[in-house]
């Protein structure tokens, strides 16, 4: 996944079945971890930011390949 791509949540369940966009990428890297407390994280991991449409709120960095994540639509 890449800046520009559309991702969908697809959590089942999950009152609000909401699109994003994504704004950043970081590798994981302790460095990178050690700012982020909204949810358990894999050092390993690359992880994006989602700026979510429904719920802007929510949004925040989610692992790459989060089981609930659905790429929608590739930026070119």
């Amino acid at each position: 996944m890449k800046v520009g791509d559309l991702v969908r949540w697809t959590a089942p369940g999950h009152h609000c079945a909401d699109v994003g966009l994504i704004t950043k990428v970081e590798p994981g890297s302790p460095d990178f971890i050690r700012g982020m407390a909204t949810h358990p994280i894999r050092v390993d991991s690359t992880h994006i930011f989602i700026q979510w449409m429904v719920e802007p709120e929510d949004s925040a960095y989610f692992p790459a390949d989060h089981r609930y994540l659905e790429l929608v639509n590739e930026s070119r």
